[in-house]
């Protein structure tokens, strides 16, 4: 799993970047980045623990953190947009024999994963379930709504310089075409590689289960061939994923797709939101916009009465 742009743009706030030589930093880079990031500020921080729950109080919030109770005057939620895989809500999934995995963490469970694979989905998480399951003995099948594309790299010189620019105005300024997309092309041509060199088969969309395998709509830009039942021991889910705020229960409302409502990441006075994509650019949501929102969002939280920040 590599980021989706040059490891230049990609600054923590003391302006240090994922150590590598590539142009784009590993997810291991990454992480090695944020913990001595968090060991140089000497941070508070827990990890392994979730929040089960957070009740308004007079002054701020209290959470429960790992059996224990911590209150603050400002909360802010980071758990950003890919904290909740989505499931395939197929008819027929009651009487499917084979198994069902997401696609976050399957490097950990690869073994469990059968002879006979379909991974539904062909963004940045199948194309990383791919890598992991191509090239072996198993049979690999790929579900796509779509024609496979990939984004390219990054541009070099002024056109990459400008790319960047462009990316950080706010969306209020931007036409309503430009200023967001649900799509996230993947970030290389590996799909691509793999179906030519017949590694993975390319099928259309996932219609329903049957007992030992899945029917499937045919590939992109074959729609009048017939639909197929692809036989299939596991399937693997890069369906895509929803944001983990339900641990904050009603104290952020939402729209009526279940997306939360909030002004630049303000929900309320003391309650923000880290991590959105589109938040306030189109670089929001990436690692490469992370240090502008979180800024914005702890500045407006303090211009409130002074208190406690917790992400």
């Amino acid at each position: 799993m590599r980021c989706l742009s040059p490891r230049r743009y990609d600054q923590l706030p003391d302006g240090s970047t994922p150590p590598g030589t590539d142009d784009l930093a590993s997810a291991e880079e990454v992480a090695s980045a944020l913990r001595t990031f968090a060991d140089r500020q000497s941070f508070r921080a827990r990890y392994g623990e979730s929040v089960s729950s957070v009740t308004r109080i007079d002054g701020g919030f209290s959470l429960h953190v790992g059996g224990e109770t911590v209150s603050c005057r400002h909360l802010v939620a980071a758990t950003g947009i890919a904290g909740a895989p989505r499931t395939l809500d197929l008819p027929g999934g009651a009487g499917f024999a084979g198994d069902q995995l997401p696609a976050m963490g399957l490097h950990q469970r690869v073994d469990e994963v059968g002879q006979r694979v379909l991974v539904v989905g062909a963004g940045n998480s199948g194309a990383d379930a791919v890598r992991l399951l191509a090239w072996t003995d198993r049979e690999v099948t790929l579900s796509s709504r779509r024609a496979l594309a990939s984004q390219g790299p990054w541009p070099a010189g002024a056109a990459g310089a400008l790319k960047w620019r462009l990316s950080g105005l706010p969306i209020g300024l931007l036409p309503p075409q430009l200023r967001c997309t649900d799509t996230v092309l993947p970030v290389d041509d590996l799909l691509n590689m793999a179906v030519s060199e017949g590694a993975v088969r390319l099928v259309g969309p996932a219609l329903r289960f049957e007992s030992h395998g899945v029917r499937c709509a045919p590939s992109p830009g074959a729609e009048s061939s017939p639909e197929v039942i692809v036989p299939v021991d596991t399937v693997v889910l890069a369906t895509g994923y929803d944001r983990d705020l339900d641990w904050l229960g009603s104290l952020v409302p939402r729209d009526v797709r279940g997306a939360p409502l909030h002004r630049g990441g303000l929900v309320s006075p003391h309650l923000a939101l880290l991590g959105l994509d589109c938040q306030r650019t189109r670089r929001s949501g990436f690692l490469r916009g992370m240090n502008e929102d979180a800024r914005a969002v702890v500045s407006t939280l303090l211009s409130h009465p002074r208190g406690a920040v917790r992400g």
